[in-house]
C-alpha cells in the first residue's frame, strides 16, 4: 500500500471517528451503536498502518486480492448491521402495536366513564 492511500485511509478513519463522536453527542446516534462504527473505523485505522494484516487475512480467506477483501468484509460488515437494525426494528414494531393495542383499551375504557 503506497503512502498516499495509507494517508487518505488515516483521514478517512478519522472522519468517522469526528461524526461518530458528533452524532453521539448531539444524541442522534445512541452509543450501542456508535460502538460497531467506532470498531469499523479502528479497523480501518488498523489496515492503514498495518497493511502486511490485510495480506494475512486475504490469504488465510483464500481471497486472491486484498482490494476484494477488504470489499467481502465491507459488504460482510454492512449485512450484519443491517440484520442487527432488522431485528431492532422488528423488536420496536411489536412494541408499538401493544402500546396501540393497549391505548384503544384505555381509550374505551374512559370513553365508558365518562357516559356514566
Amino acid at each position: 500500500m503506497n503512502l498516499h492511500l495509507k494517508i487518505v485511509s488515516i483521514l478517512v478513519s478519522f472522519v468517522i471517528f469526528v461524526v461518530i463522536i458528533d452524532l453521539v453527542r448531539r444524541k442522534k446516534l445512541r452509543e450501542e451503536l456508535s460502538l460497531i462504527w467506532l470498531l469499523a473505523g479502528a479497523v480501518v485505522v488498523l489496515i492503514a498502518l498495518w497493511d502486511k494484516l490485510l495480506y494475512l487475512v486475504s490469504r488465510i480467506t483464500g481471497i486472491i486480492a486484498p482490494t476484494s477483501a477488504v470489499f467481502s468484509f465491507g459488504i460482510l460488515f454492512l449485512i450484519l448491521v443491517n440484520l442487527q437494525l432488522s431485528s431492532k426494528m422488528s423488536r420496536n414494531e411489536d412494541y408499538i402495536k401493544n402500546l396501540i393495542q393497549r391505548l384503544s383499551l384505555l381509550e374505551g375504557r374512559v370513553k365508558k366513564m365518562e357516559e356514566r
